[in-house]
């Protein structure tokens, strides 16, 4: 016969994983929603301006950057691994490429949603944390295709200013 601890156990854990996701889906629906009535108040300069530093509040706190300072290969080697990303350089080393996988969107908190192409700009703050972390300089990032402009995966191109 089971151990009726364990079966209970189990179904408090089973519950209480039930009241997290929820809470998540929840959040992400309102953020959603908020999203969606606050986008259309802001002029697009602003709008850009605050995805870039949600993007780069959102680096900070992921924190993988700093392990890599001065080691791009070994950040590309990284992302490979974990996300299955192509990242390089060109030869002259002033800029770096990252091809995504094909895949939606890799943030929990848009996946499967797009809010007009803007929600992108939120990774190019991504980027910029990240390349400038790790190379100790500015850099600038313009995407080439996206999941929420139309395309099966993310293209960045970093554009280092100074050669490494």
């Amino acid at each position: 016969m089971p151990d009726n601890s364990i079966q209970k156990e189990y179904e408090a854990l089973k519950e209480s994983y039930w009241r997290m996701e929820w809470r998540f889906n929840h959040a992400k629906d309102q953020y959603q929603f908020f999203m969606n009535r606050t986008i259309p108040l802001i002029d697009k300069k602003m709008l850009k301006d605050i995805f870039h530093d949600m993007g780069r509040n959102c680096a900070r706190k992921l924190g993988w950057a700093k392990n890599f300072i001065g080691n791009p290969e070994g950040f590309f080697e990284h992302m490979s691994r974990h996300s299955g990303e192509n990242i390089s350089f060109d030869e002259e080393k002033t800029k770096i490429t990252i091809v995504t996988k094909k895949r939606p969107c890799d943030c929990p908190i848009m996946k499967d949603r797009c809010l007009d192409g803007m929600y992108c700009e939120c990774s190019i703050g991504w980027q910029m944390e990240t390349y400038e972390t790790i190379l100790g300089r500015n850099v600038e990032v313009e995407i080439k295709e996206s999941v929420f402009r139309g395309s099966d995966k993310c293209i960045f191109i970093v554009n280092i200013p100074d050669r490494i």
